[in-house]
């Protein structure tokens, strides 16, 4: 039986992505836009801090518990500081190469990764591309 757990960072994401979408699925369907938001695998792999080979601390299971129910409150936060330094006037190091948020340091993914409405869907979903996502702004593709 396959081990998730022993699988490297790409194919750990891929292996989500089985039944949560990953880029192969999106281009062989041809969806675009907002609705690629529904394919967090996806979108969790076209973020900067991913990188070519993926970082384990940058995949779905870094955050998410399969055997447990969806944590939906700032208990991320935790894992977002496992590359981010905390405080504004620290600098990026190798084990924390992400910079500090100049505007917080709690509820990270209300900002980073931010919800979004698909009419369509009925339902509202999180985009997993980590990014700076300011009010107003567009679905970033």
């Amino acid at each position: 039986m396959l081990n998730p757990a022993s699988l490297n960072p790409s194919d750990s994401v891929d292996f989500c992505g089985a039944c949560h979408r990953t880029s192969l699925d999106v281009i062989q369907v041809g969806i675009h836009g907002v609705f690629t938001a529904r394919f967090p695998a996806y979108r969790l792999e076209a973020s900067r801090c991913w990188g070519p080979d993926g970082d384990s601390r940058v995949t779905c299971v870094a955050c998410h518990d399969p055997h447990q129910p969806l944590v939906t409150d700032g208990a991320y936060d935790k894992n977002c500081l496992n590359c981010h330094v905390l405080a504004t006037a620290s600098k990026p190091t190798k084990d924390h190469p992400g910079a500090a948020c100049p505007v917080a340091q709690k509820d990270c993914v209300s900002c980073h990764m931010r919800k979004y409405n698909i009419l369509e869907m009925h339902a509202d979903f999180t985009d997993h591309k980590i990014a700076i996502h300011k009010p107003g702004d567009p679905f970033a593709e």
